[in-house]
């Protein structure tokens, strides 16, 4: 019987970081919009609907819209790198940073995963700096790389979580040490060989 590599699969906001990192987002780039309270207001209808229905994909894709709708994906992500340097990396928890960095030097073969319901295109910089491999909610972008205002997958949350892990890393192959910290990440327990719920 094979071998199965393991992997440790880590959940980001809150596990990783200290806040969530989307809101750290919105702080970070209020200020340099100056239609900021006009646009609020626009996305006010929705993020009420969506937190009544406890819809959170679709008012977390409403503000999106406000960001960055008809945008190209290189110009954001260039935005993105600078909240990273600027914002994000000061709001990484020390002591999941060790352990990861532990992690790499004392396991080499076993690979590192970020998996959340944030966006690939702030996350890629932490999963870079990390030297990990990432799975996110994904934005949907044109034949010209402009962002539709979409998703290009599900929210990766919840139940969607295991269903992205394995569809890219299959049990037969593959077991799992997960890290999370809300409930939703609980629902990577049943595939995981260990599962730490806010161990940081």
């Amino acid at each position: 019987m094979a071998i199965k590599q393991i992997i440790h699969v880590f959940d980001v906001d809150g596990t990783i970081t200290e806040s969530d990192s989307f809101m750290e987002l919105l702080r970070y780039f209020i200020s340099s919009k100056t239609d900021w309270f006009h646009a609020w207001f626009q996305t006010i209808p929705e993020l009420i609907s969506g937190v009544v229905k406890r819809d959170f994909a679709g008012a977390k894709l409403s503000l999106l819209n406000w960001l960055w709708k008809g945008e190209r994906q290189q110009d954001i992500f260039r935005e993105c790198s600078f909240f990273f340097n600027n914002r994000m990396k000061s709001r990484l928890k020390l002591n999941a940073l060790n352990h990861i960095k532990q992690l790499q030097k004392n396991k080499p073969d076993e690979k590192i995963v970020l998996l959340s319901a944030s966006c690939r295109e702030w996350l890629i910089h932490l999963a870079t700096f990390l030297e990990a491999d990432l799975i996110c909610t994904e934005m949907q972008y044109d034949n010209q790389q402009i962002f539709t205002g979409l998703y290009a997958t599900p929210n990766c949350k919840g139940k969607e979580k295991p269903k992205r892990l394995l569809a890219k890393y299959p049990a037969d192959k593959f077991e799992f040490i997960c890290y999370g910290n809300t409930p939703g990440d609980k629902a990577l327990k049943s595939i995981s060989k260990e599962f730490f719920y806010r161990y940081f």
